[in-house]
């Protein structure tokens, strides 16, 4: 075994050599607050279960950029769900054999998001967006709902990152 080569010490050495590390990266928040704790987010709407999604995407968010704490961190971000509103956004034509049947639909939702330094409220910001869906294969409520679940998670995405874009730029 004394003298034999491994290629692969070299090679995993080898970023090292070059300068090269690894790092999550993203704009610092307004007063430089890191490492950030997400509590569950805020829900007042009556659609229930959207603070879990909300929730997992603010924090997906931070863990994203490398600020994520935990409980005990010096700084924490409240998200509060304000609106969710959704409709129909496409319309068969009235020539159709099923004339003005929903094609599709969009969801709209607001959020508030807060950055607190321990007790001071540093800054917020507001984010809304809309999402669309289609009705599904089957154009029954389970497909339609199903649909609808996937583009407010989407759509969660979507505002946790402008809401962090935002929160950065102070």
């Amino acid at each position: 075994m004394v003298g034999r080569s491994r290629p692969w010490l070299v090679l995993g050495l080898l970023p090292l050599a070059c300068g090269y590390g690894f790092s999550a990266g993203g704009p610092a928040l307004a007063g430089g607050v890191r490492p950030v704790y997400v509590p569950t987010v805020a829900n007042r709407t009556s659609e229930a279960g959207l603070e879990v999604t909300f929730t997992e995407a603010l924090r997906e968010q931070l863990g994203r950029v490398g600020v994520l704490g935990g409980v005990s961190s010096p700084a924490r971000m409240e998200g509060e769900i304000l609106a969710v509103s959704a409709g129909a956004a496409v319309l068969s034509p009235s020539s159709a054999p099923r004339p003005n049947q929903a094609l599709s639909y969009r969801v709209h939702v607001v959020l508030r998001v807060k950055l607190y330094k321990g007790s001071e409220l540093v800054t917020q910001v507001d984010v809304s967006g809309d999402e669309d869906y289609l009705q599904g294969q089957r154009p029954d409520i389970l497909s339609v709902e199903s649909n609808r679940v996937a583009a407010l998670k989407r759509l969660a995405a979507v505002l946790a990152q402008d809401a962090y874009t935002r929160l950065a730029a102070g």
